[in-house]
């Protein structure tokens, strides 16, 4: 995938390195074929954007965009042209700190509404709306304990919406707050003991018994919580209390601080399945599920520094699931094509603003292609990129062109010096580059460090054999994010 700007990334794919004394082409295995996406645009919203959501908030049939700011307590709403613009923001106030915003119709009426997840003041904000891009006063709604998340789902099978909520301080549970269908809510199931620092939730159904499920993000005991709903009858409209219908939840291993989690059938298999991001391992967690409910050991793939959010769709046309995530502390999006196996190609790292903290997928200009909303948490704004779902091949870091020049015959104990020229051909850098070299009698090491998209870098290494005759020496080359090879050369040592 492709942006129409300068892209700095991290992205991964193979690397390979071969010691000879011409360059050869190379094509890379595992750089999928990714959509293309013009220039990112932004536009301003209120202060510490943290949340990102997608809906058509005015009835006119095109996307608009629901954007939570952390710092001036309000959601931003910005109402589309179809042409994948936007008009300047209009803000609403919610509660303190709101971390998550979801899009949904809450109270019966065709006007779509927002529910917000406010960390600070331990409660969810719900606006409604009034059809043509404005909402009410907030109704606020107490959960647990510093709140982070809020997804909207009918849990109960009544047909109204639901509210799940991720509560990530010391409650460590999810808060679910069943809908009446006039936009009043009623406590249903408060889901203890699920995991640390439950950071968000995804609704799915992940067992194949037509329930709803919830997956759960925890992001301090890094793993993730499954919780399988029962289908049990639930609270009649207007009374208190309720039954749960959640059995009790599942852990499953992923990597180092988890903050986002999504499902989606990503195998082929007809299962759903579960992709997180890990903020303190810099990757993304995928398990494929059995269809029971149950889900195998986590395959990490690499991604931008400290992602924080992730989703699910078919982002360019080969019908295969791809990823997007948005990396808070690198600046950018990974995106990681799917081959529909369940496996994902090297991630294409694309500029966004300033500490990107969610994203957002959805058809922002009517021309049937994907395209991207990215709320920067740094920079105070939304940046919109268009797809155009057509497809390139250079995506991630990609070694094509090395040439190797120096002796093939060498004394002993006198230095020989090698050059090597290594060329970038990918759309995204190459990180912690190294160079290794040993045999019999051989021994030294280089380090390359980034090699930029497009760029090609030049290191010399100084060789001083130590044993005479045929010395097979090994050229090891190895990077943080795009694997490695080895190569073997033969050099004569004489006196």
């Amino acid at each position: 995938m492709e942006f129409g700007s300068a892209f700095a990334g991290h992205g991964r794919g193979r690397l390979l390195l071969v010691a000879a004394l011409v360059a050869l082409g190379v094509f890379v295995p595992g750089s999928q074929a990714l959509g293309s996406f013009g220039a990112a645009t932004n536009f301003a919203v209120g202060g510490i954007p943290s949340s990102v959501a997608i809906g058509d908030l005015n009835g006119d049939n095109n996307p608009d965009l629901a954007v939570a700011n952390s710092d001036s307590n309000n959601v931003s709403v910005l109402l589309g042209t179809g042409t994948g613009s936007f008009g300047a923001a209009t803000n609403f106030g919610t509660g303190n700190y709101p971390k998550s915003v979801a899009i949904g119709h809450l109270n019966g009426d065709s006007s779509a509404d927002l529910a917000v997840a406010n960390s600070v003041s331990s409660n969810v904000s719900l606006l409604f709306g009034t059809g043509n891009g404005t909402f009410g006063v907030p109704t606020n709604l107490n959960v647990g304990i510093q709140p982070s998340s809020v997804a909207i789902g009918d849990l109960n099978g009544d047909t109204n919406s639901d509210l799940a909520v991720a509560n990530s301080s010391s409650s460590n549970d999810v808060s679910v707050l069943l809908g009446i269908g006039n936009g009043s809510f009623v406590r249903g199931s408060f889901i203890d003991y699920i995991g640390s620092g439950a950071s968000s939730v995804a609704i799915g159904k992940l067992n194949g018994d037509n329930n709803p499920d919830l997956a759960v993000a925890n992001r301090f005991s890094s793993d993730v919580s499954v919780l399988l709903g029962t289908g049990a009858a639930q609270t009649p409209p207007g009374g208190s209390g309720g039954v749960s219908e959640f059995g009790a939840a599942t852990s499953f291993a992923v990597g180092n601080t988890p903050l986002s989690v999504a499902i989606g059938k990503l195998n082929g298999d007809n299962n759903s399945d579960l992709a997180v991001v890990n903020a303190g391992s810099d990757n993304v967690s995928v398990l494929a599920g059995t269809g029971t409910g149950s889900f195998g050991a986590a395959t990490n793939f690499a991604v931008g520094q400290d992602p924080n959010s992730i989703a699910i769709a078919k982002l360019d046309n080969d019908a295969k699931p791809d990823l997007a995530v948005a990396n808070f502390s690198s600046n950018n999006v990974s995106v990681l094509a799917g081959t529909g196996t369940g496996s994902f190609g090297a991630a294409t790292n694309f500029a966004a603003g300033e500490n990107p903290s969610s994203l957002a997928i959805g058809d922002l200009n009517g021309d049937n292609n994907r395209d991207l909303a990215v709320a920067n948490f740094g920079s105070e704004n939304v940046s919109v990129l268009l797809g155009t779902g057509t497809k390139t091949s250079t995506g991630g870091p990609r070694i094509k062109k090395v040439k190797v020049s120096g002796p093939t015959t060498v004394k002993r104990n006198r230095k020989a010096t090698y050059k090597v020229k290594i060329s970038n051909t990918g759309n995204a850098a190459a990180t912690g580059v190294k160079l290794k070299v040993s045999g019999k009698g051989v021994k030294a090491k280089k380090s390359l460090g980034k090699i930029a998209a497009g760029k090609t870098k030049t290191v010399k290494v100084k060789l001083k054999p130590k044993k005479l005759g045929k010395v097979k020496v090994s050229f090891k080359f190895s990077s943080k994010n795009a694997g490695g090879k080895t190569v073997k050369k033969k050099i004569r040592v004489k006196r």
